[in-house]
């Protein structure tokens, strides 16, 4: 099971066929198309939908900025993150005339990493418009880490296995360079203990 299986409306399901016999083979044969039958307020739920814009966002430290693709907002507006565990709403944010917008977020970039979902909603005059929010550092982790880096995700949400991290210390036995010094922005000064030895992407 996934978290958004568990967490969101998200519909999975897994099917098992187990066979004792050693000669077994798939047969196939013709089917019908299976009646799919209405569902009480489903037309309402599209109609909602097809109401419901888009736009294209990402998280930068503490702030997200993006911009409103359809339909076209401009002026004050209120911006709601939506996590597989909780919806907290951000504040209010201004829509330019080419749809940028730009909100405070402090404390979402660790909510990315536990749940691994954001969706972010802008809201303004009776329209809407919502998607995924993009991490930027997840998108930076990615380019230096390569196949490792889901191993890492793993233990940045916190639901790491005993082969996660044997596969992360085994990925810095093979380059011991991978692991660096915090880089210093002020004067170059040396690191102090405090700031030890650490993988500079995390």
């Amino acid at each position: 099971m996934t978290r958004s299986t568990l967490y969101s409306g998200n519909v999975e399901a897994c099917v098992v066929r187990i066979e004792r016999e050693l000669a077994v083979g798939w047969r196939a044969a013709k089917a019908s198309v299976p009646d799919r039958g209405s569902v009480a307020g489903e037309e309402e739920d599209a109609e909602e939908a097809e109401a419901v814009g888009v736009l294209r966002a990402a998280l930068e430290g503490n702030v997200i900025v993006g911009r409103v693709l359809a339909p076209r907002l401009q002026g004050p507006a209120t911006a709601t993150i939506n996590t597989i565990r909780t919806s907290r709403t951000l504040g209010r944010t201004s829509i330019d005339a080419e749809g940028r917008f730009k909100v405070a977020a402090p404390g979402v970039e660790k909510e990315a990493w536990e749940s691994g979902r954001l969706v972010l909603r802008i809201e303004t005059d009776g329209k809407a418009a919502e998607r995924f929010v993009s991490i930027a550092a997840a998108s930076e982790l990615i380019r230096r880490a390569g196949p490792i880096a889901s191993r890492i995700f793993a233990i940045l949400a916190g639901n790491e296995t005993p082969v996660d991290v044997a596969a992360i210390l085994a990925w810095f036995r093979e380059d011991p360079s991978r692991i660096l010094r915090r880089q210093v922005v002020a004067g170059g000064s040396t690191p102090t203990d405090e700031e030890a030895v650490r993988p500079s992407y995390l």
